[in-house]
């Protein structure tokens, strides 16, 4: 966020010295809410780029750690894990069986990966972008996707993610039916109940290190 000083001078003759002071903070506040902003876009970006060249040591700070314990693990062996897994930088982490790791993150992760490269491979026109206002990109930065990576990911836990496509196609289905037969009241109904349940489902807050 640039921001010419000649404009700023001229902008604060019609101002009291307090107004002056009060606007010019406000002005330094704005200036650094943005740069945190395009810091965090960068940040999410980069994540989602494969290779060494785009790696950062920041990569696992304040992020989300899954612990996935097998009764062979020995007690202190879990201990210098859950202490590794902290010193890298993760905030939070949950323990859990590898059945229920496998079907909340075939979910939550997964499933968001395929419905990201399928709203991309869907788009017949690549200038479509240009009429965007930000939902396509929330909705697609993940596409930009490590292939190899994930079709490992995506083939070794098929059942619990088939599933889940499943009940994806479903439900969009509901919302096409309801669009195609301009059922109003249907399609009221879906998305009040879509976002009744995403409230519901609230997300994953971590505590910030210093």
């Amino acid at each position: 966020m640039k921001i010419k000083t000649e404009d700023l001078r001229a902008g604060l003759n019609d101002f009291s010295p307090e107004q002056q002071i009060e606007k010019e903070v406000k002005t330094i506040d704005a200036s650094a809410k943005a740069l945190a902003d395009a810091s965090k876009v960068l940040t999410d970006l980069v994540s989602q780029i494969d290779g060494y060249v785009n790696s950062t040591a920041k990569m696992f700070i304040n992020h989300n750690y899954i612990l996935c314990p097998l009764p062979e693990n020995k007690a202190e062996n879990l201990e210098i894990m859950r202490n590794f897994i902290s010193e890298i930088g993760f905030t939070r982490i949950t323990e859990t069986t590898c059945d229920i790791h496998d079907y909340k993150i075939g979910f939550t992760s997964q499933l968001c990966h395929v419905i990201a490269c399928s709203l991309v491979d869907s788009a017949k026109d690549e200038q479509i972008t240009a009429f965007g206002g930000g939902s396509f990109e929330d909705l697609t930065r993940i596409a930009m996707i490590n292939a190899p990576l994930w079709t490992e990911l995506f083939i070794s836990n098929k059942e619990k993610l088939v599933g889940h496509i499943e009940n994806f196609e479903n439900q969009i289905n509901k919302f096409k039916n309801a669009i195609k037969n301009e059922d109003k009241d249907s399609l009221m109904k879906l998305m009040e109940e879509s976002r009744e349940k995403r409230i519901k489902m609230g997300s994953i807050r971590t505590v910030a290190k210093k």
